[in-house]
């Protein structure tokens, strides 16, 4: 807290020695943001300046470092550095992987029964998916769909094996689907397919992996949103498929079962990033570019029109190297290490010490530019520091921030995981 002298006390000793002793009373600082803090406090969700913690341990899991952090629908995993998984938040389903079902959500627990070392870990809506070393890819939580990719529609709440696939190199859980990356660059899917997410031409389930059909190349990124998919071809161009009714494909009709291509991005794609009904891709000459659904302004292009087409986001303090579109927002990591968002923020999930929706980017609130990676999910966002720990802030109703609370988090608060 910061110290002011508010008053100077005098007692006996003072008089006799004729000086006086000042007594320091702490005084809560009222602030609106951060830069109406004293240097080096930030403004807490109370409008108070408090100190942020810095102890290089805080976000750490029992001192292990994290290597990567993924935001699903209302839970969260985090890769450690040995290989393991944590996840928190809700496991209504099991999504946490711990054997158990809780509500409400959960802190961080060990992910069980997965035979080797992890690679990547993504969250979907209530399911997680694992990609090992082999290639082989795991996954728990709900199954209502099959899109645990096991031939069943059982829940799991530990890891069981996705059947067939054995040479992935990527996996990417949506809504209630998942997408993987083969070391071939062909791509594989299952699970809920009503909207043609699955890209096989079929509305139909798919309880185990499928191949996507149509797609013009070799792919070097997939992304699963809500009820749409995209891939990123070697080329540079990017294909979409699934629901459109919001414009989120970025062209084609308002269902499209097999990939169309984006219009008018060319070959100039580096990555994409599918949210709930909006998509965004990062470009070449490190600029972002979003479409389809912008109720909340989570296109960021200072509107909250739709758009069906690629829009240029407005505002950007620097070059991005990241993206991750969210629910309803979209999140960058800058090649400064800040963090910028834009979109809904009726939970904090901006970051920026606000309720309010932000039609354009914002700087998330912290002390420092040390983050090195950036997730967005359903309400809540969470970042990779630099000295390997975590933060998160949004929505906690189910603990998704970590923080051993169910306090919502406008601004970014310590992962709390013990060993």
């Amino acid at each position: 807290m910061f110290c002011r002298i508010q008053k100077c006390r005098m007692n006996l000793i003072s008089l006799l020695l004729s000086f006086c002793l000042y007594t320091c009373e702490l005084e809560k600082i009222r602030c609106n943001s951060s830069s109406n803090c004293p240097e080096g406090m930030v403004c807490s969700t109370e409008k108070y300046c408090v100190n942020p913690e810095s102890d290089a341990e805080k976000g750490l899991c029992g001192g292990k470092k994290i290597l990567s952090v993924s935001a699903g629908n209302s839970h969260t995993c985090g890769l450690l550095e040995n290989g393991s998984v944590k996840c928190w938040g809700d496991n209504e389903y099991g999504e946490l992987g711990d054997g158990k079902t809780a509500v409400p959500g959960s802190d961080p627990v060990y992910v069980r029964g997965l035979k080797n070392t992890v690679r990547e870990v993504t969250a979907g809506g209530m399911h997680t998916c694992a990609l090992l070393e082999t290639g082989e890819i795991y996954c728990w939580g709900n199954n209502e769909h099959g899109q645990i990719g096991d031939g069943t529609r059982e829940e799991r709440p530990t890891p069981v094996a996705v059947k067939g696939i054995e040479d992935a190199v990527s996996v990417s859980a949506g809504d209630s689907h998942t997408c993987a990356l083969l070391k071939s660059g062909g791509v594989k899917c299952w699970g809920y397919n009503t909207f043609g997410q699955i890209g096989d031409g079929s509305t139909e389930d798919r309880i185990e992996p499928v191949n996507v059909q149509n797609l013009s190349g070799s792919v070097k990124n997939i992304s699963s949103g809500y009820f749409h998919t995209c891939a990123v071809l070697s080329s540079g161009s990017l294909f979409c498929w699934g629901f459109n009714y919001a414009g989120q494909l970025g062209g084609g009709a308002d269902k499209e079962k097999l990939p169309v291509e984006v219009n008018g991005l060319n070959t100039e794609v580096l990555s994409v990033s599918a949210g709930h009904n909006h998509t965004c891709a990062l470009m070449k000459n490190g600029g972002v570019k979003c479409w389809g659904a912008n109720s909340s302004g989570q296109v960021g292009d200072g509107t909250m029109s739709e758009r069906r087409e690629p829009t240029d986001v407005t505002g950007l303090s620097s070059v991005v190297k990241k993206i991750s579109a969210g629910g309803s927002h979209t999140c960058a990591l800058l090649e400064t290490g800040d963090i910028n968002c834009w979109g809904d923020n009726d939970r904090g999930q901006i970051g920026d010490n606000s309720t309010s929706n932000r039609p354009k980017p914002v700087r998330v609130e912290w002390t420092d530019s040390g983050f090195i990676a950036v997730e967005a999910g359903g309400k809540h966002t969470c970042a990779l520091l630099k000295s390997g720990g975590v933060v998160c802030w949004g929505d906690n109703s189910d603990k998704q921030v970590g923080d051993t609370s169910s306090k919502d988090r406008e601004y970014p608060v310590y992962l709390k995981c013990s060993e």
